[in-house]
């Protein structure tokens, strides 16, 4: 099965219509993560509803884009992630994930 990582900012309608395609069979992927930039984030809540183990990453605290990214990466390796979805995420997706992906 393909693992996904799904990527949001904040309150995850969309990650919960994923979710809930993943959840009655009609979508055949599994959702290894979900990966989200704002701390308040409401998908956040939405993945502890839904047993999607999240991570929670500030940009803020970086010192560039590929220090970020290269974060993420390594969660997305660990998980085994196959593809990663944009669902409502708003920052632009730079090299370090782009080469990746």
């Amino acid at each position: 099965m393909v693992n996904i990582a799904i990527f949001a900012s904040g309150s995850g309608t969309n990650f919960e219509k994923i979710l809930s395609h993943i959840e009655d069979g009609s979508l055949h992927v599994h959702c290894a993560c979900l990966i989200v930039d704002k701390k308040n984030a409401y998908a956040r809540t939405r993945a502890h509803n839904h047993g999607v183990e999240e991570f929670y990453f500030d940009p803020k605290s970086y010192k560039n884009k590929a220090e970020y990214e290269e974060d993420i990466l390594k969660i997305l390796k660990a998980k085994h992630v196959d593809l990663i979805v944009l669902s409502g995420y708003m920052r632009f997706i730079g090299h370090t994930l782009l080469s990746a992906y």
